[in-house]
Parts: structure tokens; C-alpha cells; sequence
């Protein structure tokens, strides 16, 4: 029977909320209070969070009873057990779901966080365990919407800000990534292996990333001003001067790109071109890298698989444009012209490949989609399957011809 995959996210959250949270959070020896004066929080959502949370834990412990049953089980009876799995965890993604808004809705009644409140204590403990979760899944966007509201509440935890300022740069409000990471400073050396065993590599991570983003912060504020400037003129064009639009229907979900034309028009009409022929239709992102993107367009699946020619590159040109999260970007080896078809979408700016890989494209809608791919690696033993281009369509684009250049034509 499969891992319940639903309810994962929460289960550390309840064991941190059993520890105690004040701990983590707020300095001080008082206990939190079951009923303080001045909660902020309706008693209605506080006793709404008890009772979702209180399904939620009995749906999580039927779970635990049916995977340990299904192990013993008779062929005949694992059918059934089955659907009743899949019953299961269905109700348990409905519960978690609302919990989290409940939580949330408490917190944003609450005009700041308060030690000796059981209910504030356990809401921000697990929307922090939620905004981490949102961070390991590359979920920027979520992860610093939650980030803003706690830190609003007087969530003041140095950690904590390391995560919220690490989603800040992703999204492109470096400003407010230097306030966050100013903040964080000297916070991952509290974060020790005595402290923290079995997350020291967790860790040392997120401190990698916190000096790389510090040290680039004026380049990719430079860099990102630039693109949105241009991003702004590019949305108010109209008619025939809009920039190509080609959707992916993934095994996730909708991926809508627009296609930058002016910057990189060769290997967009290659791009238009093979969605055309129907090239992408059930291929699969085969490379999918955690702070790094998701890879497809191979036609053997491995990485090594291509439409049988080469185009040039477009990354040296002058207005060539650079790698922000989302963009759309030709994959190649590491010589120059050995693009083909192969193209990948960055979770993250990866300011390393500017000038490097030819960005054709950016993702307009769907960025959550993308952050859902199933991480792999080809090579890896047991890789999980991948998900899929289940269709590749051109939504727009402008009226005359693409041919495509290829590499000694």
C-alpha cells in the first residue's frame, strides 16, 4: 500500500506542537494558557481548529491501523482495503486543507502572537511548519505569503527568517530579501548539529544559500529592475506586436508560457515549430533538479534524445535575456549551438547560466505546477516516474512565417 503522501506535511507539525513550542519561538519560562484574556481569535475558530484537528488525527490514526492490517491481509481483502485507503486519504487532504485555513484565519485575527495562548502558539507553530514545507517544495510565492503574515503577527524567530528571505529573492522583492536575511544573521550557527542532529545538511544548505543570495544581491537587483521594465512594456502590447503564448498540459496541471520573441527569435520559431508538429505530446520532464529546474523535451526520456539537429544559441547576444524564477530556457551541452528541443523552466533565478543558456520564454501561469513536478534524476537508481507534457499547444502567435535556422544551414 503507498505512503499516505496528504497528511505527510502535517505529521512533524503535530510533533512539534506537542514539544514545547515556546521553546522554538518566544523566550521565557511561562506556560501557554488555555483560555488568556484578550485572544483576538473568535472562541468559534479556536474551538473549530480543536475539532478539524481532532478529525484530522483520528483519519491519520485509521490510516496507521489500515497499513499495518494490509500487511497481513489476504489477497482477496486488500481490494477493498484499498479503496478504503484512497477513502482515507481523500478526507484527510479535505481536513488538512481546512485546518490550514482555520489556522490561518486565527492568526489573522489575532493582532499579535502571545506566549501564554495555546491556540496562538500552536497556529503559528504549524503555519511556520507549513512556510518550511512551502520552502523545500520551492513553493516561493506561498512560502513568503505565510512568512509575512507571521512575521506581522510577531513571529520573531531568526531561522524563520532565513526561509522567508530566501522566498523574497526567488519571487524578485530583493529588498525585502535583504531586510529578511539581515535579520537571520548569525542564525544558522544556532541551528548546531547538537541542537538539530538530523537536519545539520538542512542547514548548511539554507547558510550556502543565504551567503549566495547576500553576495549577488546588488547583480540581480540590477538585473531584475531591467526585466521587470521590460516585462511591463511587453504586457501592454496589443494585436500582432504580443509576444507567442504556448500551453503545456502536464500531468500536474496547466503550464501557460510567453515566448520571447525579440530577444531569442530562432529558437522560438524552433519552440513554435515543434509544438506544432506535435514534438512535446507525451514527452516527459525527465531532469528535475530541487534549486536548480525542471528538464523535458527528450525524446528517449534519459536526457540525451533530441530532434535529430542543432540550433544556434542566442545567450550572446547583447539584449540577451537572463534567468529569473520561471524562466524558460534552452537545455544543451556544454558546448555552444547543441540545443535542440530540450528545454527546462528555473525554480529559482540561477544567475550562474546567464549568458550561457538562451532564455526564450518565461512562465505567465502555472508556477505552482511546476513547483509540483516530481523531482528526479534520470541516472539515479529507482527514480521515481516522471510527469508528463500530456499536449503542447500554441495559444498565440504572430502573423508571418517561423522558420527555423539550424546549426551549418
Amino acid at each position: 500500500m503507498p505512503r499516505v503522501r496528504a497528511m505527510n506535511t502535517l505529521l512533524p507539525v503535530l510533533s512539534a506542537m506537542a514539544v514545547s513550542a515556546t521553546v522554538l519561538l518566544w523566550a521565557g519560562d511561562e506556560k501557554p494558557v488555555a483560555d488568556p484574556p484578550g485572544a483576538g481569535a473568535s472562541s468559534d475558530a479556536a474551538g473549530q481548529y480543536e475539532e478539524v484537528l481532532g478529525q484530522w488525527k483520528q483519519v491519520v490514526c485509521q490510516l496507521d491501523v489500515l497499513r499495518r492490517r494490509y500487511r497481513s491481509a489476504e489477497p482477496d481483502q486488500r481490494m477493498a482495503m484499498k479503496r478504503e485507503h484512497t477513502r482515507l486519504v481523500n478526507e484527510g487532504e479535505a481536513l488538512a486543507t481546512r485546518l490550514l485555513d482555520v489556522a490561518e484565519k486565527i492568526l489573522r485575527e489575532t493582532p499579535k502572537i502571545h506566549a501564554q495562548v495555546q491556540v496562538q502558539v500552536d497556529v503559528a507553530t504549524l503555519l511556520a511548519q507549513v512556510v518550511v514545507e512551502n520552502h523545500q517544495r520551492e513553493n516561493y510565492e506561498e512560502t513568503l505569503r505565510l512568512a509575512n503574515l507571521l512575521i506581522e503577527k510577531g513571529f520573531d524567530e531568526k531561522l524563520f527568517y532565513v526561509y522567508a528571505g530566501i522566498a523574497a529573492f526567488c519571487v524578485g522583492q530583493s529588498d525585502l530579501a535583504e531586510e529578511y536575511l539581515d535579520k537571520s544573521k548569525g542564525c544558522i550557527e544556532l541551528a548546531n548539529p547538537n541542537r538539530f542532529p538530523r537536519r545539520t545538511k538542512h542547514f548548511t544548505e539554507l547558510a550556502n544559500q543565504r551567503a549566495m543570495i547576500m553576495a549577488h544581491l546588488d547583480d540581480f537587483r540590477e538585473l531584475w529592475t531591467a526585466e521587470q521594465q521590460l516585462r511591463e512594456a511587453e504586457d501592454q502590447w496589443t494585436g500582432d506586436e504580443r509576444l507567442p503564448r504556448v500551453r503545456l498540459s502536464t500531468s500536474k496541471g496547466d503550464i501557460e508560457l510567453v515566448l520571447f520573441e525579440n530577444e531569442a527569435p530562432n529558437t522560438v520559431a524552433n519552440f513554435i515549430s515543434l509544438v506544432e508538429k506535435g514534438y512535446y505530446d507525451g514527452l516527459t520532464f525527465h531532469r528535475v533538479v530541487s534549486q536548480l529546474a525542471a528538464q523535458a523535451g527528450c525524446n528517449r526520456g534519459d536526457g540525451s534524445g533530441g530532434p535529430g539537429y542543432r540550433i544556434p544559441c542566442e545567450c550572446y547576444e547583447p539584449n540577451h535575456r537572463n534567468h529569473f524564477r520561471g524562466s524558460l530556457s534552452m537545455a544543451k551541452t556544454a558546448l555552444r549551438d547543441t540545443g535542440g528541443a530540450q528545454f527546462f523552466i528555473t525554480f529559482l533565478p540561477t544567475m550562474h547560466l546567464n549568458g550561457k543558456h538562451t532564455v526564450f520564454g518565461r512562465v505567465v501561469k502555472g508556477m505552482d505546477v511546476v513547483t509540483k513536478l516530481q523531482r528526479r534524476d534520470p541516472e539515479a537508481d529507482n527514480a521515481p516516474d516522471p510527469d508528463t507534457i500530456e499536449k503542447a499547444e500554441v495559444l498565440f502567435k504572430r502573423k508571418h512565417p517561423y522558420p527555423v535556422k539550424k546549426v551549418g544551414q
